[in-house]
């Protein structure tokens, strides 16, 4: 999904052809688009997370 929005941001209608979005009024602009890994975040990093409405 985040190609396709890429994609789509990045103004390249003709990966678009034949599909619903290329019939709309879509302005075929090119705009910024932010690339975020998250890969390497790990899940132990930080403080632990307690007292939250979550937990029992």
């Amino acid at each position: 999904m985040c190609w396709t929005l890429n994609a789509l941001f990045s103004g390249k209608r003709e990966l678009f052809e034949g599909l619903a979005i290329a019939e709309t009024d879509w302005k075929w602009e090119s705009f910024p688009v932010i690339h975020l890994d998250m890969s390497k975040v790990g899940t132990n990093e930080g403080p632990p997370v307690s007292g939250g409405r979550w937990q029992k």
